[in-house]
C-alpha cells in the first residue's frame, strides 16, 4: 500500500493516506510532526524583526490572495509549479509546538533520522 510521507492527504493522491493517519501512539506521532515540520518551511516568505503586526497581518493576506489569484495560478499550472502555501500563523504555532516537545521525543526524532 502506497502512502504519502506528510500530515494530510493532497489533492493529486485522494485516495493515498498519510502517514500521520496510520500512527495511533502518541510519542510517535510527536516525533513524526518534529520530522515533517521542515515540509513546511520548504520555501518560507520571511519579513524581518519587528515589522508591526498590522503589517505582518496585511502581508499575509496580501500573499494569500496573489496566490489564489486566477491568473497566478493558471500561470504556476503552466510551469508545472506546486502551490501548497502554510499560512504564517500556522507554521508559527507548529514551530512553538516543536520547541515545547519533551526531550526525549527529540532525542527520539534525532536518532530516526540518523542522529542528525
Amino acid at each position: 500500500m502506497p502512502i504519502l510521507i506528510g500530515r494530510a492527504r493532497i489533492a493529486e493522491f485522494p485516495d493515498t493516506p498519510a502517514v500521520m493517519e496510520l500512527i495511533k501512539d502518541a510519542a510517535t506521532r510527536q516525533q513524526f510532526e518534529l520530522m515533517l515540520l521542515t515540509q513546511d518551511m520548504d520555501r518560507p516568505v520571511l519579513l524581518p524583526p519587528g515589522v508591526p503586526g498590522d503589517r505582518v497581518k496585511n502581508m499575509r493576506a496580501a500573499l494569500f490572495a496573489t496566490l489564489a489569484d486566477p491568473a497566478f495560478v493558471d500561470g504556476a499550472q503552466k510551469l508545472r509549479l506546486h502551490l501548497d502555501p502554510v499560512r504564517g500563523e500556522d507554521l508559527a504555532k507548529a514551530l512553538a509546538d516543536a520547541y515545547a516537545l519533551p526531550a526525549e521525543v527529540v532525542a527520539a526524532a534525532k536518532e530516526t533520522m540518523g542522529g542528525n
